[in-house]
Parts: structure tokens; C-alpha cells; sequence
């Protein structure tokens, strides 16, 4: 499930619970591509396969975001 809002903050209790460093925006946004992190954008690959980019509630609850799932860019330079 996508929520901007739920996926922030389930990263930020994942930070708290886990006692790990803040490496993602707090507002969600990237510095780089200026996209939400947690919100799900949906492409077009090369070969014409439709995916999708984004973090969802689920796994910002469950892993340490250090990078963009959009632009790639790392939050840890």
C-alpha cells in the first residue's frame, strides 16, 4: 500500500525503534528529483513492461531508506 503520509511515518518509527541514523527526507521529498519517496510513480521500461517506483508503508516500516526509488540518488553522500 502507498500513503506518503503513513510511509513517512512508519520510516521514522523504523529510525526510533532501530536506533539508525535519519537518511531520508522528512518531508518525503528528494533533493535531487524532487519526487515523494512514498509515493508510487509508474514507468515504462525500455522493453515496453510497465513498473513501478516508490516505497511502500510496508517497507518503510521494515527497512532503513538510504536512497531514492525514483532517481536512485543516495541520501548518504
Amino acid at each position: 500500500m502507498f500513503n506518503p503520509n503513513e510511509a513517512c511515518k512508519a520510516q521514522a518509527k523504523y529510525q526510533k525503534d532501530n536506533k539508525v541514523p535519519a537518511f531520508s527526507p522528512a518531508n518525503g521529498r528528494c533533493f535531487s528529483c524532487k519526487k515523494n519517496i512514498y509515493q508510487e510513480i509508474k514507468k515504462m521500461g525500455s522493453d515496453g513492461i510497465e513498473f513501478s517506483t516508490g516505497i511502500s508503508v510496508e517497507s518503510a516500516g521494515n527497512h532503513l531508506i538510504t536512497s531514492c526509488p525514483h532517481c536512485h540518488r543516495s541520501f548518504c553522500d
